[in-house]
């Protein structure tokens, strides 16, 4: 075993005490692993257990409520998503309309984490009022998906680079994301080389840029997800994705740690 693997890729200490394995793909995303004919399996990795149980437990909720979240952020992908203007009195007032077929297995624990209100016992009349609308804090329905998800599936990356590739930043990690939708049959294999999907729907690419960043690309049907992990000083290959995709948002994460995830606020951390 090399040195490297003897130190938990969540924080970064001696591999020792209290020792449990991590899936390095979300287990949400996979089916029937680890024997699935014509996939990938990216296993497990040996973590300490009190870094691995920090992203399960009820306090941050991340792992446990990340696939509701992707199911929400698929719905960017959706022509039929329509925000509604309630008031000309009052243009900040919009409600957005989630039809019940998208929110398949939400339950209310699930609607109040992301601060959706379920009003399908209202009258149109009653929930598009500005009395009962005020009753409610304004929020951005992608937001907290957003930041859930790109947490769950930068750790991914990180397992798979720490894993595969032996990949552990010297001093902290500085990783790059942004997500955004595509046509869910487009594939990158001619790019970034041939992989094999981990389930229908799911797949991942790791490629090494010359100056030993790493590249990571997620697909997840038609929600995109790239990353980009510094290993240099240089950031030019974050200034080259900003310019292939203009129209998205660049999020930054940087901590000595990868247990820092845990709880950040990728939205607030936006790329210039």
């Amino acid at each position: 075993m090399s040195l490297i693997k003897k130190i938990c890729y969540l924080c970064g200490d001696a591999l020792d005490g209290e020792i449990n394995k991590d899936h390095t793909i979300p287990d949400h995303l996979i089916t029937g692993q680890p024997k699935k004919r014509g996939f990938d399996y990216g296993g497990k990795i040996e973590v300490h257990k009190k870094c691995n149980s920090l992203f399960g437990d009820r306090s941050s909720n991340v792992e446990t409520i990340s696939a509701k979240a992707m199911q929400l952020l698929k719905l960017m992908c959706n022509p039929d998503k329509s925000i509604h203007r309630v008031s000309k009195k009052n243009p900040e007032l919009e409600i957005m309309a989630i039809e019940e077929k998208h929110l398949k297995g939400f339950t209310n624990y699930d609607l109040t984490f992301f601060g959706l209100i379920d009003v399908r016992k209202e009258s149109y009349k009653t929930f598009t009022s500005e009395t009962y609308l005020n009753k409610f804090s304004k929020v951005n329905p992608f937001e907290k998906p957003l930041n859930v998800a790109l947490t769950v599936l930068a750790k991914s990356c990180g397992a798979m680079l720490f894993k595969r590739n032996s990949f552990f930043p010297i001093e902290k990690w500085r990783i790059f994301a942004t997500s955004f939708c595509a046509d869910s049959e487009v594939d990158y294999d001619i790019i970034f080389g041939n992989t094999k999907p981990f389930d229908v729907g799911v797949k991942m690419w790791i490629k090494q840029h010359q100056n030993n960043d790493w590249f990571c690309a997620y697909k997840l049907d038609e929600l995109q997800v790239y990353f980009v992990f510094l290993s240099s000083s240089n950031y030019q290959n974050v200034y080259d994705l900003r310019e292939i995709l203009k129209d998205a948002e660049i999020y930054y994460f940087e901590s000595e740690k990868l247990i820092h995830l845990i709880n950040y606020k990728w939205s607030n951390y936006i790329f210039k």
